[in-house]
């Protein structure tokens, strides 16, 4: 064949092979060849045949210059039809004629390899090991979907999905290697939390009279929150009386989601058992109670802690013991007498009698007058601590003495009037008593009567 001869002369006509449009050629002084398909679309790593035809009538010989492998199929007069194997690049093969007395014609196909996109992976970059992320609110963030295949590029298109809605969608970009990492920068939302993204890419070959083919990547679960900068809000009195109870309360506002956060409420070191535990809104409060057997400071502490940021506040709390005042009051109370009042309260308390004088705040001295019998005074033992008053009070009420001057008047009416009433009764239960016996004299008399009168000799014996 007079092919191999044409060979050298290739490399000249391929120049001419970019000028020509795909299928015959249009100069009538040349030979007219046509190649069949001259636009072919096929999946990658397959094969395709590739027929080169002329209107020579005798033609020297035809071929097809290409680095694919290619074998001879069949062939005719005028034609010849190879068939290319494991096609993996997109290739332009040339059907070459030579014809006797003729230039050569050349025909040039135009091999489109398409590989539906696979091995999609969506992930947060920087990268995360966890399968839910926590990410705070308003914190700028980038999901990158990976994918191998998907070609040819310029019909290839990356989209992000929230769930099921299509959020954003991006051309892949037109880059030589098999993978491609395609963007979607976002600012998290309250909308992303416990929500699944995935990635989905779409090569559209319909206008090329295939299909459209679709890949989706494993969904990835995000986690957005949110938490105050500041700390809690923990209620408590700074004092607390020793052996006593006191609840407490915490509570911690702007937590989102408030179901996911958690409190703590610790004393001495050791974590108190929460009487409540309450979400409300993005609101979150605990309330716990408190005892300190002896006096001293302990440390009341309220964690809050959500995904993995903990906000905390501590305050230090006084326990104290405060004894009841003791009050007492010089003996005899009498009107006009003088008597003193006092307070003992044990240190560092004070005792505070009401309406003492300033210089000496635990007794009291007064002159009794009428208007004081029954009068109360007030003692009261003040400790302060921590810039709080704590009290404690005792009382005394005057009460005049058996010695001073009463009015008998009622007494004697009392007397007067049971005196009476004794002598009513007695007068009365002696008149019943005399009458019995007067009735049970009479009836003996008249029982002994009738017994003589049966004893005389002159009585008749009734039949």
């Amino acid at each position: 064949m007079r092919v191999l001869s044409s060979l050298p002369a290739l490399p000249a006509l391929l120049l001419l092979s970019l000028l020509s449009s795909s299928g015959a050629q249009e100069n009538p002084t040349k030979v007219r060849v046509w190649v069949d398909p001259p636009n072919p679309v096929i999946l990658l790593g397959t094969e395709v045949t590739v027929n080169c035809s002329s209107d020579c009538a005798d033609p020297l010989g035809i071929g097809l210059e290409t680095r694919l492998t290619k074998a001879e199929e069949s062939s005719g007069t005028h034609w010849k039809a190879f068939r290319l194997s494991n096609v993996t690049q997109d290739n332009s093969p040339l059907c070459f004629v030579n014809c006797r007395g003729k230039p050569q014609g050349i025909a040039k196909a135009s091999i489109t390899v398409y590989e539906p996109p696979r091995s999609l992976e969506l992930s947060l970059e920087p990268s995360q090991e966890h399968s839910s992320i926590p990410i705070p609110l308003g914190q700028n963030m980038t999901l990158s979907c990976r994918l191998a295949g998907g070609r040819p590029r310029q019909h290839l298109t990356v989209a992000l999905l929230r769930g099921t809605q299509k959020i954003s969608k991006q051309p892949a970009p037109e880059s030589p290697p098999d993978t491609v990492v395609v963007e979607f920068p976002l600012t998290a939302t309250r909308q992303d939390d416990e929500t699944s993204f995935s990635c989905q890419a779409e090569l559209d070959l319909r206008p090329r009279g295939l299909e459209l083919y679709e890949s989706s990547s494993a969904p990835l679960k995000l986690s957005t929150y949110d938490i105050a900068p500041g700390p809690p809000n923990l209620t408590a009195s700074r004092v607390l009386e020793a052996g006593t109870n006191k609840q407490v309360s915490c509570e911690m506002d702007n937590l989102f989601p408030v179901e996911r956060a958690q409190i703590q409420l610790s004393w001495g070191g050791q974590i108190l058992t929460q009487n409540s535990t309450t979400r409300q809104g993005d609101r979150l409060r605990a309330t716990a109670t408190i005892t300190a057997p002896e006096k001293g400071d302990r440390e009341l502490t309220c964690r809050v802690t959500l995904e993995n940021e903990t906000r905390q506040i501590s305050e230090n709390v006084t326990v104290y013991n405060l004894s009841e005042p003791t009050c007492t009051v010089s003996e005899p109370i009498e009107k006009g007498s003088l008597i003193n009042l006092t307070c003992q309260v044990d240190p560092p308390a004070r005792a505070v009698f009401e309406g003492a004088p300033s210089n000496e705040t635990d007794r009291l001295s007064l002159i009794v007058q009428e208007k004081d019998n029954g009068r109360l005074f007030t003692c009261s033992a003040i400790l302060e601590l921590r810039e709080e008053k704590i009290t404690k009070n005792c009382t005394l009420k005057i009460n005049f003495s058996v010695h001073e001057e009463m009015d008998l008047t009622p007494v004697l009416i009392g007397i007067l009037v049971s005196v009476l009433a004794v002598s009513v009764l007695s007068f009365m239960g002696y008149i019943y008593y005399r009458q019995r016996r007067i009735r049970s004299y009479e009836l003996k008399k008249a029982q002994e009567a009738r017994a003589m009168q049966l004893m005389k000799p002159e009585a008749k014996l009734c039949p």
